[in-house]
């Protein structure tokens, strides 16, 4: 090889070493935020179960204990896009209720931003890092106490995260304050569905 061609050689190796140098500082310094800008999280809220969950709860009045069959209704939240970008300290909001009015049609009875527990919330951190399937709760109705911990008719829910906000999601809940010990007998006394 001659002095010249080592010399352009040379050149060469150091300037692909230099650009090389110059690449991984720009990822050090810009790469996750043109990665989030490129494959932002995708969220996704449904309904878990149409006819919820069945169990006991059990609690305590005046010393004596008390045990009420429950039913709990949760919503699922995701991220499509979990393995790509996963959405950090996400938490779900209860954004509307509408009530039917004398028309027949829907309208907005209240509007805010109200965070719902995670299942098992005790136990778990308030916010969430989405990337599998998570479940919130949305309301539980018991069988001595007739109540609805959670009444409205058409409740609207948004999944929030730092790198990106959930489409709002409704359900529509009709209940008739009857109780029912099967799934299916039940519904037959208590409608929750997407609206």
């Amino acid at each position: 090889m001659t002095p010249d061609q080592q010399f352009w050689w040379n050149w060469y190796v150091l300037l692909a070493g230099a650009a090389a140098n110059f690449l991984v500082a720009l990822v050090a310094l810009f790469g996750e935020r043109l990665w989030k800008r490129a494959f932002p999280p995708k969220l996704k809220i449904k309904l878990l179960e149409k006819y919820g969950e069945k169990t006991v709860a059990v609690g305590e009045r005046n010393g004596q204990e008390i045990r009420n069959d429950v039913r709990f209704f949760h919503l699922q939240v995701w991220n499509e896009r979990r393995r790509l970008s996963p959405a950090r300290n996400a938490q779900v909001f209860l954004t509307h209720i509408e009530e039917q009015g004398p028309d027949g049609r829907y309208q907005v009875a209240w509007t805010g931003n109200v965070a719902m527990r995670w299942r098992d919330q005790e136990i778990v951190p308030v916010t969430q890092t989405i990337g599998a399937h998570k479940d919130a709760d949305f309301f539980m109705i018991g069988e001595q106490t007739r109540l609805l911990s959670l009444m409205p008719l058409i409740a609207q829910f948004q999944v929030r995260s730092n790198e990106a906000d959930s489409e709002t999601f409704r359900v529509k809940v009709a209940w008739d304050g009857r109780w029912e010990d099967g799934d299916l007998e039940m519904h037959h006394h208590l409608r929750v569905k997407e609206a």
